[in-house]
């Protein structure tokens, strides 16, 4: 059974830069104790996304301090690596961002679910290069462990992005889509799609809609 009631996105990014801003427009828009958590496939990724951040604290496996990092996250900004994914809980994470692919559609989960533990709506974006996505549209999932696939059909899906996740956490049976739930859309229900992914999939016709309207 999906446990996910998250606004789930997706952005196609040709520059590093485009998601750094991303990142930044999320850490502006936080109040009080409202947090940002991004998840970086790297632990180096992680120390050089820090150092960017005015040495925002960052949590992986031999990360020096970690627990230490973890206590003074009381706002903003963190990075992690899957080390965060599972049995941390941390009120007030509004945002969860994956900056490249996560492990695999179990993972990525399990991450997402590291907000809204206070009860919080949480936006989760996943932010990929043009090669990354060009890599899973390309890549079969007959070929790939089915963990993998998971993640890959999620990734490519034109339908409902929580169908793909509740089906393959939960079998045929405990399939939901936005509507079905009453939660929040993800992008796919909500018609977002980038420019850059419609160029890929030579989807010429498809009508924008602006990410204002979806944040407000």
């Amino acid at each position: 059974m999906m446990s996910l009631s998250n606004l789930l996105q997706f952005r196609v990014l040709t520059e590093r830069a485009s998601a750094r801003c991303q990142i930044q427009l999320a850490v502006e828009g936080c109040k009080d104790q409202n947090k940002v958590l991004v998840f970086c496939d790297r632990k180096t990724t992680c120390d050089t996304l820090s150092d960017i951040y005015n040495d925002a604290p960052k949590y992986y496996s031999d990360a020096v301090n970690k627990g230490e990092a973890l206590k003074r996250w009381t706002s903003g900004l963190m990075f992690a690596t899957g080390a965060l994914g599972v049995g941390v809980n941390v009120d007030g994470i509004l945002w969860v961002f994956h900056w490249g692919l996560p492990t695999g559609m179990i993972e990525f989960d399990q991450e997402v679910g590291r907000g809204g533990r206070g009860g919080e709506v949480v936006r989760s974006v996943m932010l990929l290069s043009e090669s990354m996505f060009r890599q899973q549209v390309r890549a079969r999932p007959s070929r790939l462990e089915q963990n993998q696939a998971g993640l890959r059909n999620f990734i490519t899906t034109l339908d409902c992005r929580r169908k793909e996740i509740s089906g393959f956490l939960g079998g045929e049976f405990e399939v939901h889509d936005c509507e079905e739930i009453n939660g929040e859309v993800c992008d796919r229900c909500g018609g977002v799609m980038s420019l850059i992914e419609k160029e890929i999939r030579g989807m010429t016709d498809v009508e924008l809609v602006r990410m204002d309207d979806i944040y407000g």
